[in-house]
């Protein structure tokens, strides 16, 4: 056998252990996420060409194989990832220790009460409750 063959046949294998152990194929498809899903495209079929470039017509045939199953688990697995970490981002808001909106509703988070942070002596600056002779002044009594 010449290294065509080894190689076309290793490749099957690992094509046939991913099929037959659905843990073996998930491993896989965590390091190709790691690279993105255009980044692992490239990678497999920039790996097809190449043995296909180089001669190795029965491995290329072998890994364009694995390749597309693996891509199209990917595809279909990434997609679904990338949809359970956006509900479980939405499901954040509704838990209290993470949500203002539920925290001021079950009055567990407060805040200091309002302070004047200048003098209320000013003349030209109206403080509220307004004093009785500034209301007199304001209503044109």
């Amino acid at each position: 056998m010449n290294k065509d063959s080894v190689g076309g046949v290793l490749i099957i294998g690992v094509l046939v252990v991913s099929i037959v152990h659905r843990k073996f194929t998930e491993g896989i498809l965590e390091l190709l996420v790691h690279l993105s899903r255009p980044g692992s495209t490239i990678l497999l079929l920039g790996g097809v060409v190449l043995l296909f470039t180089k001669g190795y017509g029965y491995s290329s045939l072998a890994l364009a194989l694995l390749s597309i199953y693996l891509l199209k688990d990917m595809w279909k697995w990434s997609q679904a990832r990338r949809i359970y970490n956006d509900v479980q981002a939405d499901q954040r808001r509704f838990d209290p220790s993470l949500s203002v909106d539920l925290q001021w509703a079950q009055k567990s988070a407060t805040h200091d009460a309002p302070e004047l942070l200048t003098s209320s002596k000013s003349e030209n600056m109206l403080v509220f409750p307004p004093s009785p002779e500034t209301l007199a002044k304001l209503s044109g009594e």
